[in-house]
Parts: C-alpha cells; sequence; structure tokens
C-alpha cells in the first residue's frame, strides 16, 4: 500500500526528485555547541603561577569522578617575559599522576560552566599550583610536549581530544627557560562531558 510523507502544518507532501531521492533541508550544529546549550561545557583556569627558577614544576592537575568520560578538547597555555631566562619553555604532559606536593600545597583550581544559565557541575578533582616548586608523581610521561619562547600564548588542539575515563587524570608541567628568575604562568583547558555522542561505541 503507498505511503505519503506529509507536513501536519502545511499539509504539502514532501518533495521527491526524478532519481526518486526525497528532498531534505537540514541544519548542522558543532557538537560542542549542543553541549554546551545542555549546561555540559566547562572551563578549567589554573590562574597566574610564578615560577622562579627553571626546574620543571607542576601547574595543573585534573581527574575525573563523572561516569562518563570527560573530554578535554583544548590546553590552552600562557606564559610572560622570562626574567633572565634564556632558550626556550617546555612544556609536558603526565599520565594518571598519583602523588606529589600539588595535591598537597596546591589549591582548586576554577571551574566554570560555559553555558552561564546552567546549575550543572562536574564532579571532578582539580588542582593548581599556588607557588614554585609543586611536583606530581606517579604518572606516565606522555609523548604529547612542545617547546616555545617566552612570551607566548598557544592553544593546543591535540590531532585526537584527550580522554579522561572515570578514574583517569591528567598533569601538566611547565619548565622555564635556562636562568629564569622570574616567568608568570596560566594554563587553561576547555572539558566536555561525553554523553554518547562523540563517538560510535561498540555493545
Amino acid at each position: 500500500m503507498p505511503s505519503a510523507i506529509t507536513d501536519p502544518l502545511s499539509r504539502r507532501g514532501a518533495r521527491v526528485d526524478k532519481a526518486h531521492r526525497l528532498e531534505v533541508r537540514a541544519t548542522n550544529e558543532p557538537l560542542v555547541q549542543q553541549h554546551t546549550v545542555l549546561g555540559r561545557t566547562y572551563s578549567y583556569q589554573s590562574g597566574t603561577v610564578t615560577l622562579t627558577d627553571a626546574n620543571e614544576n607542576a601547574i595543573a592537575y585534573l581527574k575525573n569522578n563523572e561516569d562518563q568520560d570527560l573530554i578535554i578538547s583544548t590546553i590552552a597555555i600562557a606564559a610572560g617575559n622570562s626574567t633572565s631566562g634564556t632558550g626556550d619553555l617546555l612544556v609536558t604532559i603526565d599520565r594518571n599522576p598519583t602523588g606529589g606536593t600539588l595535591f598537597d600545597d596546591g589549591s582548586a583550581a576554577t571551574l566554570s560552566n560555559f553555558n552561564f544559565g546552567s546549575t550543572n557541575i562536574l564532579s571532578v578533582d582539580a588542582f593548581k599550583a599556588t607557588a614554585n616548586g609543586k611536583t606530581l608523581t606517579g604518572g606516565t610521561r606522555d609523548v604529547f610536549r612542545f617547546r616555545r619562547t617566552a612570551p607566548m600564548v598557544i592553544v593546543a588542539q591535540p590531532a585526537a581530544t584527550v580522554r579522561l575515563p572515570k578514574g583517569a587524570s591528567i598533569g601538566i608541567f611547565v619548565t622555564a627557560p635556562a636562568s629564569n628568575t622570574s616567568m608568570a604562568v596560566d594554563i587553561g583547558m576547555n572539558l566536555r562531558l561525553d554523553d554518547g555522542t562523540d563517538v560510535a561505541r561498540e555493545e
């Protein structure tokens, strides 16, 4: 029995071209925009930390306690002028740190929802360094790293977004240029929860 697709408001039928293809109109919306409307996108901010040496310093830590995967789509690093420093600064990342003075001496990082009308909050452990000399230990050094000349602002978007399943964590370190005695550093991350629409999953 033949059937028809009809708009209930205009009572007009759907169009079909000569090749018997149904004509449709669609509106594309970036996935991150949809997540923001739902109140599921967030930012992490370390605030400014002043590095007073050229050693490796732990600046930021984030652990996901949500049942859903937490996706880091962007990592932004800003570094000011280095006093007495020469050469490049180095940014490195560890997977799943388990200890260090950043846990004991750091403070809670600033988390905010990109949807200013949403009351959703993330269940995470989020710490930031409050001074020079903080450490994170027990993690695995990731291959994602880069060198830059200060001052600089860089927005790093890995080829594949960083995904933190429940219980996974990330630590971010900055090593100031050689002979540095003062350099201000800020780290930010754009975050969103995966509600299952990001990737197709096998049953």
